[in-house]
């Protein structure tokens, strides 16, 4: 059984100028340089102001993984994570998102959602995790899911200061 995330933040700027930073290839590239571990890249980007389909490669050292799961892991975590992003209108944009981890039998995917709102834009991702692995899997799961969390806290972060400056 799939283990849900739903995680709400925001932006201080309107939803056009939000995207228009999320989707910057300058700004996905420094993002992982801070935030995407070993080997951390950007795969694949195509954006304009309608629509854009990016992958990102992350990483995650053997060693900051919970002991209890690392005899699941052949070493270093490698992460996929493919992103898609459709303008639905004027201030609103609706994504996906698909994560997969090498040598591990799990996923992650769901939705995004980017909204104008008071004072900036509402940024929202729902995902389920699922690590099809008997009797831990559900631990697996979980960590995974606050691993994803605890990422999407960092990004938020990142991109805020980043959209603070002239870029």
């Amino acid at each position: 059984m799939a283990s849900p995330l739903d995680f709400r933040s925001s932006f201080p700027k309107p939803a056009d100028a939000a995207y228009a930073t999320l989707v910057d290839p300058a700004y996905l590239n420094a993002r992982l340089a801070q935030l995407g571990g070993k080997n951390a890249a950007l795969l694949e980007h195509q954006a304009d102001e309608q629509s854009a389909r990016y992958r990102l490669r992350h990483g995650i050292d053997s060693r900051d993984v919970p002991s209890a799961l690392r005899s699941f892991l052949p070493g270093d975590l490698e992460i996929e994570r493919s992103e898609t992003w459709s303008r639905r209108g004027p201030g609103s944009y609706a994504g996906t998102v698909e994560v997969s981890v090498r040598a591990m039998p799990g996923s992650a995917s769901g939705g995004m959602e980017l909204v104008d709102a008071p004072g900036g834009s509402d940024f929202r991702v729902n995902v389920a995790v699922s690590v099809n692995v008997p009797i831990f899997g559900g631990r697996i799961e979980g960590f995974v899911a606050e691993q994803i969390k605890n990422l999407l806290v960092a990004e938020v972060k990142f991109a805020t200061e980043w959209m603070s400056k002239e870029h």
